[in-house]
């Protein structure tokens, strides 16, 4: 995978990144994308696209796709679909961009816990996580052409612990203390 990355923007708004590839192929990409937004503002314009908002297109994924699923995860998804829905329902489905997203990201990075903190970060990517297979299902439908929540939609950051540096001396250590005390006699009862 090397080359150079290429963004896929429309006036200011990056829409799409794509890459590493070389420039014949992210060509290629471009041309496939600028025929599915003609078509789908065409389609739009000639009034052939269905337009539904999210609250609409959630009841159709919840029919279709989260029936097959685990008990557990129709609960967990339910519930950030509902908090999304919330927030956006009304709105058309294909107007909802990566900046709604985003806002709607840091929105559930402020809300705070029982305990008065706020979410943890993996709290927040799981959630990013079922928005972002609702809206490429969406796609795979049809409703969209392009997904917000692509590639350019990155969950939050997670720090991961940083673990103890362990010193040769201390190793050493450990090693003479157990060499020097009794080996446990084996016990059966």
């Amino acid at each position: 995978a090397q080359g150079t990355c290429w963004l896929l923007r429309q006036g200011q708004r990056s829409v799409a990144k794509l890459g590493p590839c070389s420039h014949a192929e992210a060509l290629k990409y471009l041309k496939q994308a600028e025929r599915a937004y003609r078509r789908q503002e065409a389609s739009r314009a000639l009034g052939d696209v269905e337009q539904i908002t999210v609250q609409e297109y959630v009841e159709i994924y919840r029919k279709r796709y989260l029936r097959h699923k685990a008990p557990r995860t129709q609960q967990e998804e339910k519930k950030v679909q509902d908090r999304f829905v919330k927030v956006y329902g009304s709105q058309l489905l294909d107007r909802i961009t990566k900046a709604n997203l985003e806002d709607y990201k840091a929105a559930r990075s402020e809300v705070l816990t029982r305990e008065e903190r706020p979410l943890a970060p993996t709290t927040v990517n799981i959630d990013i996580r079922y928005l972002k297979v609702i809206f490429s299902k969406a796609v795979e439908d049809g409703y969209l052409s392009v997904s917000p929540a692509g590639r350019l939609f990155k969950q939050l950051r997670v720090d991961r612990p940083v673990i103890p540096e362990v010193k040769w001396a201390n190793i050493s250590r450990l090693l003479l203390a157990a060499r020097s005390t009794q080996p446990a006699a084996a016990y059966a009862g």
